[in-house]
């Protein structure tokens, strides 16, 4: 694996999600070299995602998410590379408002909902995004209440 670490910072992002999905299978019988390989996949595939085409960028957040849900904690200091850009497809911007309230800690979620917020008034007009929008920030909402009783929605 060592040898093919170096195919993880390659500009073709065919060659780096390549490697990613070998070293997954490489190790999915090791639980332990396997939790260190998702660690190791990080830098590349937020590299890849913030680089890339959209629709690069959406494949590595799929592949971010999956790393999310295994490796629970792993991105939680990093919620501002998901912000949604001014020149993201709406497929894209809805996969970061998903993925946004999936990592939200109690320190990030105040900065999360202004960014959704700013994204909701600038982006979309359309009633199927807004409805969308409002299920995340009530998921939000959710959140900041259960784990801070002190934080609400209505002061921001």
């Amino acid at each position: 694996m060592n040898y093919l670490d170096e195919r993880l910072r390659h500009s073709n992002s065919a060659i780096v999600l390549a490697t990613a999905n070998l070293f997954l299978k490489f190790t999915q019988n090791y639980p332990n070299v396997y939790k260190q390989v998702l660690s190791r996949l990080k830098e590349p595939l937020i590299t890849l995602m913030v680089t890339g085409s959209p629709e690069i960028a959406y494949n590595c957040l799929q592949h971010i998410t999956l790393i999310a849900y295994k490796l629970p904690g792993l991105f939680d200091y990093d919620y501002k590379l998901f912000y949604c850009g001014i020149d993201d497809p709406c497929y894209l911007k809805l996969s970061k408002f998903q993925f946004l309230s999936e990592i939200a800690t109690e320190e990030s979620a105040r900065d999360i909902i202004t960014h959704l917020r700013f994204v909701l008034y600038i982006y979309f007009t359309s009633m199927r995004y807004i409805r969308y929008y409002s299920g995340v920030l009530s998921s939000m909402n959710l959140i900041l209440t259960t784990i801070s009783p002190i934080l609400s929605l209505s002061t921001y």
